[in-house]
């Protein structure tokens, strides 16, 4: 840490293996994140590294979650597959809820919004600022 120059220290809570299995990483990271969530608090996943250090795989899943499922899906499918339970859990009990999901890249100093949609049905890759980020109504398969 260097004061002068402004630098911060920060704590480092947990560190897993280079072999940590996905259900260990959600376990450990989105699992008391997502507990906190469906007790009412905002929440936010997210991921850092340099390039190709492993980002995506934790998050996604193999290739980018395309094709991931069961031990292989990453923090994002998991944590959208319970609070899909806990939604139908709690539609089962009478209760109602709706979700909004916000989901971006961010990448040197730009923000991609990708939910956003080109013509074809892909993310379009708009590049936006954070105020003009777009909320969506989450629907069943996530």
């Amino acid at each position: 840490m260097c004061e002068r120059r402004g630098l911060r220290a920060f704590d480092l809570h947990h560190v897993l293996g280079k072999r940590a299995a996905q259900e260990e990483a959600f376990e450990t990271v989105g699992r008391p994140l997502l507990d906190a969530f469906l007790a009412g608090s905002n929440a936010c996943l997210f991921a850092y590294g340099q390039t190709s250090s492993g980002k995506t795989h934790s998050m996604w899943g193999p290739g980018g979650g395309a094709e991931a499922s069961g031990a292989d899906a990453g923090l994002a499918p998991r944590a959208c597959a319970a609070v899909w339970r806990e939604v139908e859990e709690q539609r089962a009990k009478g209760g109602s809820a709706e979700l909004k999901l916000t989901l971006v890249e961010v990448l040197g100093e730009c923000v991609t919004d990708l939910l956003t949609e080109g013509p074809d049905g892909a993310s379009s890759g708009r590049t936006v600022q954070v105020r003009a980020l777009r909320a969506a109504v989450l629907r069943q398969g996530c």
